[in-house]
């Protein structure tokens, strides 16, 4: 039996690095947390093993609601070994000090939005190389917040102390750049334009998932299994009384700034192992986008053909996560291409046509 400890501990971090969003309510994520609580303490008191499950659940709606926030965090509660992470790059480096130089002489915090942005912006710059892996605490606020107070050490004209256990290529990229802040944004600005990351144009509540999701699962029946009834197995897990499986991801979309792509979608272990629970019907991973009107409903195999060639999150331990799974340029010429990993292709091309597995909602 998993330590309870545990598990408060995670889902502590979750409702205090979620509620940093200003856009939201700190009271509702409480409320919407809670509900998940209480479902673990009830698993605890009858013996039950199925609150992984349930923590799996939770990371997934976070993941869908919040974005890149929830993809931070670490999905698991099996205790992880502690894993180093990889030297900086001067890629990294330079996006580090180009923050350090914004703020000087204020040094933000791991809590402060301007860390957790580059946080993010590191993550996703892993993600765009050929290796695709990112361990649970890779880049993470804390460790960004210590590199720039490595640069504040390497900064004469600031009396406040840093962190001196600075290493070769902070030295390398202060004395480069921080007296040619020229140079240095054209390089950020480089990188930023290359990644041609996003940033979430809006978000949205239960209030807005939840109906939105009710649509699409309505529409799907309609169109693939008008004959079978079916019910709500988990919040985003439908089980047909056929035998047939389906898990809903919505996305918003993301514009322009930091983020994953144009729609964002987590494949998690939770929903594979539901998926792959196949009656012998055809299953489906069906992504929804919350500013139109129409989903894609992928056949689990297809998603399962492609996995290897998609971007993923790692934990600690090695294990896998999640994929993911990026929809560029979505409705271009009434295409809905899922972006590959860097360097990875298929039939020679860095991405999957996924225009036949359109569907429109009632």
């Amino acid at each position: 039996m998993k330590n309870l400890l545990e598990i408060l501990k995670i889902i502590s971090t979750l409702m205090k690095e979620s509620a940093e969003l200003d856009s939201l309510s700190k009271e509702s994520l409480n409320e919407y947390i809670g509900s998940y609580l209480s479902d673990v303490v009830k698993a605890i008191e009858s013996n039950s093993n199925s609150f992984s499950d349930d923590l799996d659940d939770l990371l997934d709606e976070l993941t869908e609601r919040y974005g890149v926030v929830a993809n931070q965090i670490n999905p698991t509660i099996e205790s992880r070994k502690s894993s180093k992470s990889p030297p900086w790059t001067e890629e990294e480096s330079m996006l580090a000090l180009d923050v350090y130089l914004k703020f000087k002489p204020s040094l933000p915090d791991e809590n402060q939005r301007e860390v957790k942005i580059l946080s993010d912006l590191l993550r996703n710059l892993k993600l765009s190389k050929p290796d695709d892996t990112v361990m649970g605490s890779f880049r993470n606020p804390t460790g960004v917040s210590m590199k720039l107070a490595n640069f504040r050490a390497l900064d004469n004209s600031n009396d406040s102390k840093g962190l001196k256990n600075f290493g070769k290529m902070d030295k390398f990229v202060w004395d480069k750049y921080s007296s040619n802040t020229e140079l240095l944004l054209r390089r950020v600005g480089e990188i930023r334009a290359r990644l041609s990351l996003r940033a979430p144009s809006s978000n949205y509540s239960d209030s807005d998932i939840q109906p939105k999701r009710k649509r699409i699962i309505e529409s799907f029946k309609k169109k693939f299994d008008p004959d079978s009834d079916y019910e709500q197995s988990k919040r985003i897990r439908f089980d047909f009384q056929n035998g047939r499986k389906a898990a809903i991801l919505t996305s918003k979309r993301y514009e322009p700034g930091i983020g994953p792509g144009d729609y964002w979608y987590g494949y998690t272990r939770s929903v594979r192992t539901h998926l792959s629970e196949s009656s012998g019907l055809t299953d489906y991973f069906i992504m929804g986008f919350m500013d139109r009107d129409v989903a894609l409903a992928v056949p689990f195999e297809v998603i399962e053909s492609i996995k290897d060639n998609l971007n993923i999150t790692q934990n600690d331990d090695g294990t896998i996560s999640k994929w993911h799974i990026n929809i560029l340029e979505a409705e271009k010429n009434n295409e809905y291409r899922i972006k590959l990993k860097g360097g990875a292709t298929i039939d020679g091309l860095a991405y999957v046509d996924f225009s036949n597995y359109v569907f429109k909602l009632n």
